[in-house]
Order: structure tokens, then C-alpha cells, then sequence
């Protein structure tokens, strides 16, 4: 599944911020980065946000990163999108 990644004519990548107050997109090439500030009260806004942004892009490969939270999240999405799920477990 890997090797799929090589023939994608884009790439987005999404973090979810719990440093920084502002929001920020950086783009290079195919790759459009954007990191969301998230706090308490704004959890369902940010997830809502990134959902109806992962299903506007129409991704064939949803890949998760970080603490079980998120990818329980990627995983949840990828299965409503019927998209391929990759998730990165950290120790």
C-alpha cells in the first residue's frame, strides 16, 4: 500500500495544533500542509472541519499519526469514505 503513495498526483496533511493560535497552510508542490489550533471548546468544530475537508479531497489513503485518539479518528473516517487506512502507532 505504500508504493500507492508514489502515483498520487496530490497530497494534503493535516495536524492538529495544541501549541499555536492560529492556523497556518503551507504548500510545496503537490503537498498542501495545514495545521489546526485545537483546544476543548473547539473540538467539534476542528474535527468537523478536517472530515468535510478529507471528504472534499476524496483520498484513496487516509493515513494516521500520533496518539490512539487520532487514529481511532482516521480510522473512523477512512471507513465512512471507504478509503484505505494507515495508521502510525507511536510507542
Amino acid at each position: 500500500m505504500i508504493s500507492e503513495i508514489a502515483y498520487f498526483s496530490s497530497l494534503i496533511g493535516t495536524a492538529l495544533n495544541y501549541y499555536n493560535n492560529t492556523d497556518s497552510t503551507t504548500k510545496a508542490n503537490n503537498v498542501t500542509f495545514k495545521s489546526k489550533k485545537i483546544f476543548i471548546y473547539n473540538l467539534f468544530s476542528v474535527y468537523t472541519s478536517i472530515y468535510q475537508e478529507i471528504k472534499d479531497f476524496d483520498p484513496n489513503i487516509i493515513m494516521s499519526s500520533g496518539d490512539s485518539y487520532i487514529g481511532a479518528i482516521g480510522c473512523y473516517i477512512s471507513k465512512i469514505l471507504s478509503s484505505k487506512f494507515i495508521f502510525d502507532v507511536y510507542d
